[in-house]
């Protein structure tokens, strides 16, 4: 090739055209790369409010029994998503819609915004519509938890003072006026028990006149074994071991009152949280969620034993468990979210907040999703709600 050779007219010229219409279409594929991503990133967001909305307004069926559905529902999980904000840009009441259905405890939550577009509008795309849908649910039933307490409240707490417990139990002395104050009767939870939510208990006892039996103090070990330390230990902090419906759990023997106290002061704090009754809330600041808010499984105390149940766990007609040295092992037929005020003179008192009892079919762990062990599926802070996709 002649080095030498002239240049042909308008060559240049051509090059400069080329590499501008080059770079004006470069130029347009990174303005759609960019308001693409920013569109993405929207619905992301978009999607985790509307996620953490639905299970706000879920959560009210479970927290507080006692409020008036759908209302309380809907305005919880509108008041989230006003709350919060998108590139900055707060959510419009008029982007948010919430539906309830009370039926199924089911609440469905949609945010619809139009995001305009940072470079798009070059090319004439001036913004986009971004729409997600999040639908949550609140079991009436339990399948299993984590995070519970060491202590098996049993279904005969509310009964009255001096009551035969054992006249609830199906047999010659049974009283149906007793069985309808328990927490649970044939898996249902009772109106007495609904009428008497928030009620001052005693659900962990320190003295040896309140004890089941000499040294049983309504406790059991969970996974992290015996003793006071890790008894302690479960108490303030959150055991991850699961505790399942109709499974079987050994008692931790002993008054332990030392351990009790630690671990209700590490629970709660120095400075506790109290029961605002009036609005069935927490103080300060009257909020659905506080440190004090606790799970603990239920014992049915007329549980016998069978061949699928637990060894020495009969308790009536004798009102008495096993066998001296036996080992005792208790049932979970439910549970219950407490509110632990902290440990006076008879032991630990909590208010009954609410009962998730177990499915019918809880012998064999409790009738929901089974995971990949075998168990039935459970969620943090044993509460049962959880995301889902609604049949269409």
């Amino acid at each position: 090739m002649n080095k030498n050779a002239p240049k042909q007219p308008g060559q240049e010229g051509y090059v400069v055209v080329v590499v501008a219409l080059v770079l004006v279409a470069l130029i347009g594929f990174v303005a759609l790369a960019v308001d693409a991503g920013v569109f993405y990133s929207t619905r992301t967001t978009a999607q985790r409010i509307a996620d953490a909305s639905a299970v706000a307004g879920a959560f009210t069926f479970v927290i507080n029994p006692a409020d008036e559905q759908p209302a309380q529902a809907e305005a919880v999980a509108r008041n989230l998503a006003l709350d919060q904000d998108i590139r900055g840009i707060a959510i419009q009441d008029a982007e948010i819609g919430v539906s309830v259905n009370t039926a199924t405890r089911q609440v469905t939550v949609t945010i619809d915004r139009t995001e305009t577009s940072i470079f798009g509008s070059v090319l004439g795309i001036m913004d986009a519509d971004i729409g997600v849908t999040a639908t949550a649910e609140a079991s009436e039933f339990a399948g299993g938890a984590n995070c519970v307490k060491p202590w098996i409240v049993p279904n005969t707490v509310l009964l009255p003072e001096g009551s035969d417990i054992c006249d609830v139990c199906p047999g010659a002395d049974f009283n149906p006026a007793l069985a309808d104050q328990l927490l649970i009767n044939n898996g249902v939870v009772t109106q007495h028990a609904k009428d008497n939510f928030g009620v001052l208990k005693l659900v962990r006892p320190t003295q040896p006149a309140k004890a089941l039996e000499p040294g049983l103090f309504y406790s059991i070990q969970l996974g992290a074994g015996p003793g006071g330390d890790n008894y302690r230990e479960a108490i303030g902090t959150c055991s991850l071991n699961g505790i399942y419906c109709g499974a079987c759990y050994d008692v931790e023997p002993g008054n332990m009152v030392g351990p009790t106290k630690q671990g209700v002061a590490d629970l709660i704090g120095e400075e506790p949280d109290t029961f605002n009754e009036s609005n069935f809330c927490y103080d300060p600041g009257c909020r659905d969620t506080s440190r004090s808010l606790v799970v603990a499984p239920i014992w049915d105390v007329c549980n016998a034993p069978d061949p699928g149940g637990c060894p020495g766990t009969s308790f009536c007609p004798g009102a008495k468990l096993g066998e001296k040295g036996a080992n005792v092992t208790l049932r979970v037929a439910g549970f219950a979210l407490l509110f632990v005020e902290g440990v006076q003179g008879d032991g630990v008192e909590a208010r009954v907040i609410n009962v998730t009892p177990c499915t019918a079919d809880s012998g064999d762990g409790g009738g929901g999703p089974v995971g990949d062990d075998g168990n039935p599926q459970i969620g943090p802070f044993a509460v049962p709600v959880r995301l889902v996709q609604p049949a269409s």
